[in-house]
Formats: structure tokens, C-alpha cells, sequence
């Protein structure tokens, strides 16, 4: 076997071009730099870059100097010009100057509760000319808990605030700490343009000095304009604890002193955000009025009651010719950064190319390729099974409306997890019980493994499956049909459906496994997550045209870098000498950066009793809010994890029964080093997707990328050495015993193909479900089996 040496200048090259795409591509999705745009004689940003307003803002006479510097010192937009701020709204269109006047003038966004007092009661008893009572009622998850409170409606604004004042002529008026507020609704029950009060409380649970930033943006499911309010950390804080004390109430957002939107609290909402969605009947209307919304909101709160002198609209300049500058140029100097340390790093970490087999003169294995399609159209089919006894329609509705985790429910809606997490339940015990760890490399030992893991699966299916029905039947609860009959039969029946959707995609990723390309579980994950990235194309297949906007094809531009990266990782390996089995990257698999399993055992932990503290640890490691934290998350999850999974102790005994020289701890660390580097690149496009745009986040995702990645390449290689009769030698466990594998079978004169090798490296430990399966050549088998089971340390088959 000769190790062909990774050439530094052309891989440096490739990764200099991939970066400079992606840069390049970056600021088309943003606006590129005020500097460089002012470096290459464009005006220097603001309104003077990209149009907008400029307006002259009298702040009320006694505001304290304070609360002035406070807003100067937050936003560098807004100056002083005496007692007068200036304030620059980029990007605002000039017929929104008069909508600027209820957002900065009327007291910007607020947060406060609404009571259920009886204030509209009392006012409707002295019956005001067109003006009505109303009822509006909801239930909690708490047993017999209704709330109902009243209201006053009307079609006309000034006919409540007639009545209002009327009644406060007579003396009826909110009780201390409460005040009547007006909500336009875009349509009342009989289908009209209304009017409406809610008693809110004088306490502000969250004002404009919370919001760190805010984007317009349209809802993927409703296509309407949507502001979304990323908080500060005191305002996270604040909501967070606000939200948890008013579970079952009502929470209104004011803007402009009108209520935009009240919803339900139905938990403690801890996450940072929020969303405010627009109402109205011109979407592209809207659409701006969300712009200027968001435009205003990031800019924190002025003092309110102030009067605008002046405001003044200004078009935006033709720039392209920089802009296009711009973005070449930060690409190339982007680019040629990156390609200077990929250089560096290569020359250092000295990795080697895989050595692939010579070509087999084969015909192409048709039948397996259509055998991998089974998972796919499994997928496709088992989606449009409705689970039985519930209400699509009904469901759709009401997980829209709370905003909850399921917008389709099938008969597939658990998919493989149960397996999988059977699997790796069952590997733990085996390891962590001292009597049965034999069992795991042992071809007998397994087959009890694999009964628990049936059995197991099972279990959990039917236990899932009947929360998930319990809880269905809780949304129920509100007076929405989401579960025609319920009762223990529906729990019962859907358990079993749900189980049985599970237990037939097994069957499938086991058909796959045996009969087609690649490891079926791992093809079932990955078209599952293509599936969720592109619902609409199932039903509509022009739907397609939708992704040829920015954000999307921005997030495939990143998708593609993830891609390129990880298949180029994947093909190297680190050793030190002719007789040293090689190491395999990434040494780390994706464990470290699995935010969400992390946040799923913090959240475990806590809920049983660990402390609520727990979660800001995992606050301080979320990429979405504390990038630096992620990323040194990820740089000391790689070292670790490459430690338990690729040292050379891992090996070593199989190394020594091989007769080969153990990998050195020089190898292991350039190993390290570039497995981290690897991750740790994936990991910034990970995040500059999430800077850019959520469609962009929700595309390149760095884990999908990796695992689609290897799925994909052992798709290829599975298709490569199909060519000829294969039969399986052996399975590993310890996807670093497969350089031990490969020379000892080289040695011998056998040709190896290592199946599902590439997957496993992403898992390794924590993929079970996935072996690794040496296959040979037919009439080679019994001479491998015997040449891995006395020196290769894997199980025979």
C-alpha cells in the first residue's frame, strides 16, 4: 500500500476558490461594508448610502439627560444637534414618514399584561352608540381552567373612545396600575374590519431598550409579514421570567400605544425572541410597513412623548459598480487569507490521500440503487399517511396558531429515532457493564445485542407513540376537532400505528443495508432532512422556482462549501511509517457540534432537579447568540472527543497483534488539528448562514452537511466496489481499526472494501445501527475472515 502525499498548493488553491465564493456571495445576501464601499469612493452608509429618512426629533421638555445619553450611547445613527436628536432611518420609503409618528411619538414597542378585569362591562352597561360587549374565552393545559374576560367592540375607533371617555365622565375607569388600550383587527367573527379594548396593566414587561435586533421577514407557512425580536440579555431575562409568572394569560405588544397582537402564554418562553406578525390586506404594503418596523425597533427606545420637527426623504444613490467592487474584493483577499492558512496547515499536518482500489471492469449495480430508492419513496408514501382517527386540517390549524413542534402528523412522524436510540442505549449498557463488553466485537455476543435492541425498539415506539397521542388529544381541549374520538382506544390505536410506521422504516434501512448502496439508516435520516427542507415540492413541483431567491440559494451556496469540505477530510489519513495503520478524519465525528444533544441532557438534567442554572450553560454555548462561546465549544469538543474516540491506546492491542507499530501520538495530533480545523470551518459557515438569514440557517446546517456528506460518499463507494461479488469478512466497531483491517488484508493480497466507513466516522461510538462491514472479493472471504479474526481485532462474519 503507497500512500500518496496531499499536495498543499492545490488543495489551497480549491479552499482560497470555495472561500472566495464564499465571501463574495455573503455580502450579495448583505450589504457589503460602509468602509469598503467609502474605500472605493461610495458615500459612507446610512441614509446617505441607502436612502431613507432623516428626522429632527424634539425629545418632551424634562427628559432626564440620562435617559438622552442612554439612547446616544446605544445606537451611533442617532446624533445631537442641540436639544434636537437626529435620527437616520435607512431604508424607509417616504410614504411611511406618517406611520413614523405613532412608533416614535406614541412610545415605540411594549410588552404588558393583559388583565381580565370587568372595566368593558361596566362601560357597556350605560349602552354607547355603536359599540358592543363581547366575550373572549380560552383554556390552559390545566384541568378546568377556562379564563374569560370582556371586551368592548366596534367598527369604528372613535365610537370606542367616545364611550370610553364618556364612562370616565361618570367615573368608570380601569382600577390603579390598569388602562383600557385599542386593537385594530384586520377581521372580527362576522369576517369585518374592527375595533377592540384590553385592560392592560401600567407594568411594562418589556420596551424598546430590550430589543438587541429585529428583522422583517415573511412566514414560511402563511406567507404573511412577520417582525422578528432577537432580546437582549436583560430583556431575555426579563421576558423569560415574565412568561413563566403568566402561564394561561395574555401578553399584549403595543406599538405606537395600539396592541399589534395579545397571544396565549403557554409556557415560559426562554429562547431570546419573539415575533410580531402584520396584520392587513396588501401583503407588500405590509411587507414595508414590517421593514420600518423592524428599522425602528433596532434602534432601541427614545423618550416618549417627544414631537418630530422635521423629517426629510432622501433616495438612495446608484452604487452598484462598488458594491460589485466590494464583493470581489473581499473575496479575494478572503480567499487568498484562507488559502495561506490551509497551506500552512497541510504542510504541517502531512495527511495522505485513501488509497482506492484499482477499477473494477463491472457492470453498475442497478439493483441495489433501486433497492436504496426504497428509502426515499418509504419517506414520500409513509408522509401521506394520516394518522388514523386525527384531523389533518384541524391539526395544521392549531399547531400554526400555538406554534407548536408538529405541523404534520403520519403514521412515519417518529421515524427511526426509537431504533437508533435503542441502539446506543443497548451499546452503553454493553460497555458499561463490565460481563457483556466481550459482546460487542463478538459476532454470537452481538446477536442478544441486537434482541435488545428489537426489543427496546418497541418499547420506546409504543411509549412515544402514546404521548404524542395523549398530547393531540390535549390540543383538543380548546374546542378544536384534532382527534375525532377520543379515549383510550385513539391512544391505543395510534400508539400502534406510530410503532408500526417505525418498526417498517427499519425494515427498510435494513433491506438497504443488505441489498442496496450505503447504510440504510443513514439514507433514511438524510432524505428525511431533504424532505423537511422541500415539503412543497411532494405537492407542487414548480414550487422549486421559490428557491431561486437569495437566501436560498445562498444557504445551498454554503451547503456546497460544507460538502467540499468534509469529502475532502474524509479522503485523508494520518500516519507515521510504512507499517503504522492509518488514522481516519475526522478523527472528532460530528459530536462536537451537536448543540442540540448537548441542550437535550442539560434539559434532561434539569428536569430531574438539577437546577434551572444548567441552562445558561447551554445559553453560553448556543450559536445563535454567543458565536464565540460555540466555536471555543467546539475547538475543546474536538480535542476531547478525538481523544476517546481515534488515541492511539484505542488501537493499540489490535495494532499489536497485527504486527504493525502503533499509530504515534505525533499522528493522532495532526489528526486532531485538522479535525478541528474542519469542524471548526463548517461551524463559521454554520454561522454566517445563521447571521444571514434563517432559510439560509435552516439549509446549511453544519451536522446535515457532514452526515449527508458521508452518506453520499458511501453511496459512491458502495457503487464503485459492487462492480464485482463481494461478500462480508467482517464488522467493526471502532471505525480506527479499519487502517488495521486494510493493511493486514493488503498484506495478504485481498482486496477490502470498508461499507458504511465514512458514516461511521461521524458517529463512530454513538452509531452502532451503522457497522462497518468489511467486504472482499467472494472467493477471498474465508481467508479474510480468518486473517481479520486472528489480527484485525474486528468481528468476523
Amino acid at each position: 500500500m503507497v500512500a500518496i502525499s496531499v499536495k498543499p498548493r492545490g488543495v489551497a488553491i480549491i479552499a482560497g476558490a470555495i472561500a472566495a465564493l464564499v465571501i463574495a456571495s455573503t455580502f450579495v445576501a448583505q450589504p457589503v461594508p460602509d468602509r469598503v464601499i467609502s474605500l472605493l469612493g461610495g458615500p459612507n452608509g446610512g441614509v446617505d448610502r441607502f436612502g431613507g429618512v432623516r428626522i429632527r426629533y424634539q425629545p418632551p421638555a424634562g427628559s432626564p439627560a440620562a435617559e438622552i445619553d442612554r439612547v446616544l450611547a446605544a445606537d451611533s445613527t442617532i446624533r445631537r444637534d442641540g436639544d434636537v436628536l437626529v435620527i437616520e432611518l435607512p431604508g424607509v420609503d417616504e410614504e411611511q414618514i406618517p406611520a413614523l409618528s405613532d412608533v416614535l411619538v406614541a412610545g415605540g414597542l411594549t410588552m404588558r399584561e393583559a388583565l381580565e378585569g370587568n372595566t368593558a362591562a361596566q362601560i357597556a352597561r350605560f349602552k354607547p352608540d355603536q359599540v358592543e360587549l363581547d366575550v373572549d374565552q380560552w383554556r390552559t393545559e390545566a384541568p378546568d381552567s377556562i379564563h374569560q374576560v370582556t371586551y368592548l367592540r366596534s367598527d369604528s375607533r372613535d365610537a370606542l373612545e367616545r364611550a370610553i371617555g364618556a364612562a370616565e365622565g361618570r367615573g368608570i375607569k380601569p382600577p390603579n396600575g390598569a388602562h383600557l388600550v385599542l386593537e385594530h383587527l384586520e377581521r372580527d367573527d362576522r369576517g369585518h374590519p374592527a375595533w377592540r379594548t384590553y385592560e392592560l396593566s401600567d407594568e411594562v414587561l418589556i420596551d424598546g431598550s430590550h430589543i438587541a435586533s429585529a428583522a422583517a421577514v415573511r412566514d414560511p407557512n402563511t406567507a404573511r409579514p412577520v417582525v422578528l425580536l432577537d432580546f437582549t440579555s436583560e430583556g431575555a431575562a426579563r421576558f423569560c421570567d415574565a412568561t413563566r409568572r403568566l402561564v394561561g394569560h395574555k401578553v399584549a405588544t403595543l406599538l405606537g400605544g395600539t396592541v399589534r397582537s395579545a397571544p396565549i402564554i403557554n409556557g415560559a418562553i426562554c429562547g431570546g425572541r419573539a415575533s410580531i406578525t402584520m396584520g392587513g390586506s396588501n401583503p407588500e404594503q405590509e411587507l414595508r410597513e414590517a421593514a420600518m418596523l423592524a428599522t425602528v425597533l433596532s434602534r432601541g427606545a427614545l423618550p416618549r412623548g417627544g414631537t418630530i420637527q422635521a423629517a426629510h426623504w432622501q433616495p438612495a444613490p446608484h452604487i452598484e459598480t462598488q458594491e460589485w467592487l466590494g464583493r470581489l474584493l473581499l473575496g479575494v483577499v478572503g480567499g487568498a487569507l484562507i488559502s495561506a492558512l490551509v497551506f500552512l496547515m497541510i504542510r504541517i499536518a502531512r495527511p495522505s490521500w485513501r488509497v482506492i482500489s484499482p477499477r473494477i471492469n463491472g457492470g453498475f449495480p442497478y439493483r441495489r440503487a433501486a433497492v436504496t430508492l426504497l428509502a426515499p419513496v418509504a419517506l414520500i408514501v409513509g408522509r401521506h399517511l394520516s394518522l388514523p382517527g386525527v384531523n389533518d386540517l384541524e391539526l395544521r390549524h392549531v399547531m400554526f396558531r400555538s406554534g407548536a413542534m408538529f405541523k404534520d402528523l403520519s403514521v412515519i412522524a417518529l421515524g427511526v429515532l426509537p431504533v437508533i436510540t435503542s441502539f446506543v442505549l443497548v451499546e452503553l449498557v454493553a460497555l458499561a457493564i463490565p460481563r457483556l463488553r466481550w459482546r460487542r466485537h463478538d459476532p454470537r455476543g452481538r446477536v442478544p445485542l441486537g434482541q435488545a435492541v428489537a426489543a427496546l425498539s418497541v418499547v420506546i415506539a409504543l411509549v412515544q407513540g402514546f404521548f404524542l397521542a395523549s398530547y393531540l388529544e390535549l390540543l383538543s381541549r380548546s374546542g378544536a376537532e384534532v382527534v375525532s374520538a377520543p379515549g383510550l382506544e385513539f391512544r391505543l390505536i395510534a400508539s400502534l400505528s406510530l410503532a408500526t410506521g417505525t418498526l417498517l422504516l427499519a425494515l427498510v434501512a435494513g433491506l438497504v443495508r443488505e441489498h442496496g448502496l450505503g447504510n440504510g439508516y443513514g439514507v433514511l435520516l438524510v432524505f428525511g432532512w431533504m424532505l423537511d427542507l422541500s415539503p412543497p415540492l411532494i405537492e407542487d413541483p414548480l414550487s422549486f422556482l421559490d428557491w431561486f431567491d437569495v437566501p436560498h440559494l445562498f444557504g445551498l451556496i454554503l451547503l456546497a462549501a460544507m460538502v467540499a469540505c468534509t469529502g475532502c477530510v474524509l479522503r485523508w489519513r494520518f500516519h507515521g511509517g510504512e507499517r503504522e495503520p492509518a488514522l481516519r478524519a475526522p478523527s472528532t465525528g460530528v459530536a462536537p457540534l451537536g448543540y442540540a444533544g448537548l441542550v437535550f441532557v442539560i434539559g434532561a438534567l434539569t428536569a430531574m432537579g438539577l437546577g434551572d442554572q444548567l441552562f445558561h450553560v447551554a445559553s453560553v454555548l448556543a450559536p445563535q447568540t454567543h458565536r464565540l462561546g460555540f466555536l471555543a465549544a467546539v475547538i475543546g469538543g474536538a480535542v476531547v472527543w478525538s481523544w476517546v474516540f481515534a488515541r492511539p491506546a484505542v488501537v493499540e492491542p489490535s495494532t499489536v497483534e497485527a504486527g504493525l507499530t502503533s499509530p504515534t501520538r505525533s499522528a493522532w495530533i495532526r489528526v486532531t488539528v485538522v479535525s478541528a480545523c474542519l469542524l471548526v470551518a463548517i461551524a463559521v459557515l454554520g454561522l454566517i448562514a445563521i447571521a444571514v438569514h434563517r432559510q439560509a440557517a435552516a439549509i446549511a446546517s453544519p451536522v446535515f452537511a457532514m452526515v449527508a456528506t458521508a452518506v453520499l460518499f458511501d453511496i459512491f463507494d458502495d457503487a464503485r466496489a459492487y462492480r464485482e461479488r463481494l461478500a462480508p469478512a467482517g464488522e467493526l466497531h471502532q471505525i480506527q481499526r479499519a487502517g488495521i483491517v486494510e493493511r493486514v488484508l493488503a498484506d495478504a493480497g485481498i482486496r477490502c472494501h470498508i461499507h458504511a466507513g465514512n458514516l461511521r466516522a461521524m458517529f463512530a461510538f454513538f452509531a452502532p445501527w451503522a457497522p462497518a462491514v468489511v467486504l472482499v472479493p467472494e472467493a477471498q472471504a474465508a481467508e479474510a475472515r480468518i486473517k481479520i479474526a486472528a489480527h484485525a481485532g474486528s468481528t468476523p462474519r
